[in-house]
């Protein structure tokens, strides 16, 4: 009995299971700021499609032309948008003609930075 427990001796060594979770620890070294990167440029994009979609729902009511004075959000929900977009939980201010802008103030969030918008 004690021949067969010498032959059937498999399984992983120490320094095996070291070397595993040694090369676990340098991707995840790798992976962490890549999301970081990734997640805060998609929140910046979305930001600014949300002021885009929000300039658009204001010439549309411009464009309605049964409308008076300068919009505000409340009457652009339900009818040019079907909710309030928000960045971080804030709400955009509309500021008459001015283009929307982001209500955190994050320059990473800001259309005129890339040139993307018309004066």
């Amino acid at each position: 009995m004690l021949k067969m427990f010498m032959k059937n001796n498999k399984g992983f060594t120490l320094v095996e299971l070291m070397v595993v979770v040694v090369i676990l620890g340098i991707l995840v070294a790798i992976a962490v700021p890549v999301y970081n990167s990734v997640t805060g440029t998609a929140e910046a994009n979305a930001c600014k499609a949300n002021q885009r979609t929000i300039e658009s729902a204001i010439m549309q009511w411009y464009a309605d032309g049964s409308n008076s004075g300068d919009p505000d959000m409340s009457a652009l929900v339900g009818k040019y948008l079907v909710e309030e977009p928000k960045c971080r939980g804030k709400s955009y201010d509309i500021n008459g003609t001015n283009p929307v802008t982001c209500p955190n103030d994050d320059p990473d969030h800001s259309r005129n930075s890339s040139g993307s918008t018309e004066e």
